[in-house]
């Protein structure tokens, strides 16, 4: 089914910027208020400390917590002066004070509406460290219903309110901070984080996977690209999120529920206006529901969350759902024992099920999933290593048990014919220019998920991902780690097949001189269709460098349309080829195209009948492609046509076993640039300026090709 394209807009009214509005006449009786306590309402805090109160603010941390101290972050030079200045307000209003503490967390700033900065402290690690109050607060969604009648409401909040409380004397060396200009600490209480409530956000669960992982006790606390991204659209969401109307018990009541492969969603709606939204991801259980169940789930779930509404309603809560079959939910003949539980539950609620068509359902359809799922994959795989990851290497290197003291004696000149270099405070290998990592957990699992898990990678297996991270990177033991990291592999483990050696004796063809001179073609068919309407893959390797291109295409395209194909993305890059191997495929033994190919000058061998032990080649690579795609496509096979470029680059970049060297090394004597090795690159490394010796190792590569046949 053709899939609808809809939108969802909020439109809010807004008076033109030229039409003065007069500001709404203040009740007297408020204004003779305000103005006998306009002490109360100061345009900024006096310029001293808070008074001494019966309680100060404590800091009360776990049993054997050992102080951390973060690296300062970077600053522009607006940035520097501007942080010059608050430190100097700070300091005059008594607010910090020079510290000579342990600790030391980062310093950054935050863009408020105005365009003005805030300085914010980074306390993650403190507050990891800190005992959690757990004093019971009210409920702000009960506190909230009971607004629905008010025609008048007020708002009144501290000014700067955090800075109205002192820290009490003994905890006030835990809230040191690092800066360009000193080591400071607070007197009175830092602003600190908070956390909004998922009822006003949309997607939320979907949106906030990759932090709610993070939460696991089985995962690792890496902040990667997919939790910054997480966070950014957060704060976005946070930013342009609806008003919600208030809910009335005594107005009727709709749920617009719908789930999708990932999660799902529901709105609360009263009045045409939306109470609510929920939304949550599915767990891995949930993950293999049939689409009734999850459909069924929806409602369930939202029914469960809205209870304290729906409960004990006399009008009929009106269920809108796209899965028709659930009109019938309680007539139907026989449940399972999990339908049967839910239907249990169901049973407390005055409830009517309707269907609305699936392009109408588009509000619960966006919380169910993603807004950008269908590239997903692609998006969340391809971690990037920017300056912060550098910055972090710099500064561990000088205290890791193994290159530290090779860091001191480099500074020192002890040792002039070491097998390491000091560069821009990095230490590198000499042999291959290899970036030292120290023994820090966190960096090298970023360095694993770039050259194992990332879109550009693949999930290759042992070999390919050492042999990708080696030549990068080093630390001791690094073979051990990357074994280890590939063998717990979620996704390898449930995405890849048990090979083998192939049975039986090979009919093995002669192997070229030098690339794209004799190539095999196959096509993968009858593939799930995608969007583009791609159902194939016609798959080109160069027999000599294995070397591939992954062309999508259609089952149903023709032998003139394949042919087009092949010259695109071959001719035109590799020049004629003497001789292209093929399957006994009807398309390929047509009329047209054994004369199209006549005319140019090459010739179509055929594979013997029943032996694709000949055409060996391209079968491996559909093997090696067909793996790929299911790594990253097990949610959402709609796009796979998009995955196509990366796979092809994967591919080629990665070392094959019958030469020892990847096919773009092989055909162009260099490895491509991947993000990985761009970011821990040299930038003083110089390539080999002797074009002859260039040449002549590359021919040589060419002969240690050949050899292993």
């Amino acid at each position: 089914m053709k899939k609808e394209q809809a939108y969802l807009c909020i439109i809010r009214p807004q008076e033109s910027e030229d039409k003065k509005v007069d500001p709404s006449p203040v009740d007297p009786r408020v204004q003779a208020l305000l103005d006998k306590y306009a002490d109360v309402f100061p345009d900024a805090l006096p310029k001293d400390l808070p008074p001494r109160r019966a309680i100060d603010h404590r800091i009360d941390l776990l049993p054997d917590s050992a102080p951390v101290s973060k690296p300062t972050y970077k600053m522009s030079l607006a940035e520097m002066d501007e942080l010059r200045r608050q430190l100097d307000d700070l300091l005059e209003r008594g607010f910090i004070r020079p510290s000579s503490s342990p600790y030391g967390s980062p310093v950054l700033f935050v863009k408020k509406k105005g365009g003005e900065l805030r300085l914010c402290v980074d306390y993650r690690a403190l507050n990891k460290q800190t005992i959690k109050n757990t004093y019971p607060l009210p409920r702000i969604e009960e506190l909230l219903d009971r607004l629905e009648k008010a025609t008048m409401l007020s708002k009144i909040d501290l000014r700067s309110g955090y800075h109205q409380v002192r820290v009490q004397e003994v905890d006030r060396y835990k809230t040191a901070f690092r800066t360009r200009y000193g080591l400071y600490e607070f007197v009175v209480l830092p602003f600190g984080l908070f956390n909004f409530y998922r009822k006003y956000l949309d997607h939320l669960a979907t949106m906030a996977t990759p932090l709610s992982d993070l939460l696991k006790d089985e995962n690792p606390f890496v902040w990667g690209p997919e939790q910054r991204k997480a966070f950014q659209e957060l704060k976005e969401a946070v930013a342009k999120d609806p008003i919600l109307a208030h809910f009335s018990p005594t107005d009727p009541v709709e749920i617009h529920c719908d789930a999708s492969n990932r999660g799902v969603g529901s709105t609360l709606v009263q009045n045409g206006r939306p109470v609510a939204f929920e939304s949550r991801k599915l767990s891995s259980a949930e993950l293999n529901y049939q689409t009734h169940d999850k459909e069924l789930l929806s409602i369930v779930h939202s029914l469960t969350k809205w209870r304290t509404y729906l409960h004990g309603s006399t009008v009929p809560i009106k269920i809108f759902t796209d899965h028709d079959s659930l009109k019938h939910l309680a007539t139907q003949p026989t449940l399972n024992h999990r339908q049967a539980r839910w239907l249990e539950k169901l049973a407390e609620f005055n409830y009517e099920i309707a269907y609305t068509p699936g392009p109408l359902n588009v509000v619960p359809d966006a919380l169910s999933r993603r807004p950008d799922h269908n590239l997903a994959a692609i998006c969340e795989s391809v971690p990037t290593i920017g300056q912060d990851l550098l910055d972090s290497i710099r500064a561990k290197t000088p205290d890791d048990k193994d290159f530290g003291p090779i860091v001191t004696s480099l500074r020192q000149r002890d040792n002039p014919s070491s097998a390491y270099r000091l560069e821009n405070e990095l230490l590198f290998l000499k042999d291959g220019d290899r970036l030292c990592i120290p023994d820090d957990p966190e960096t090298k699992t970023t360095l694993l998920q770039e050259t194992h898990d990332s879109a550009l990678a693949g999930h290759p297996g042992l070999d390919k991902t050492y042999t990708r991270l080696s030549k990068i990177a080093y630390w001791p033991n690094m073979r051990k780690h990357v074994e280890k990291y590939v063998k717990t592999c979620h996704t390898c483990r449930v995405s890849k097949n048990q090979t083998h050696k192939p049975h039986g004796l090979l009919q093995p063809l002669p192997i070229p001189n030098r690339p794209w001179t004799h190539v095999a073609m196959d096509l993968i068919v009858h593939l799930p269709k995608t969007s583009r309407e791609n159902d194939a893959v016609a798959v080109f390797v160069d027999r000599f460098s294995k070397a591939a291109h992954f062309i999508p295409c259609q089952t149903s395209c023709s032998a003139q349309e394949l042919a087009d194909l092949f010259f695109k993305n071959v001719v035109r890059l590799h020049g004629l080829p003497i001789s292209i191997v093929s399957d006994r495929d009807a398309r390929f033994c047509s009329q047209f195209w054994t004369q199209l190919f006549s005319r140019l000058g090459t010739r179509l061998d055929m594979s013997t009948a029943y032996h694709q032990q000949t055409d060996g080649q391209s079968e491996r690579t559909i093997q090696t492609l067909e793996q790929y795609l299911r790594v990253f496509i097990a949610k959402d096979h709609s796009n796979w046509d998009e995955l196509l470029d990366q796979a092809e680059f994967t591919y080629n970049s990665n070392k094959s076993a019958s030469t020892n060297l990847s096919p773009f090394e092989a055909m162009y004597g260099f490895q491509p640039s991947t993000p990985a090795s761009t970011a821990l690159a040299n930038p003083n490394t110089r390539p080999d300026k002797n074009v002859d010796t260039f040449l002549k190792n590359h021919a040589t590569r060419f002969e240690l090709i050949r050899e292993p046949f």
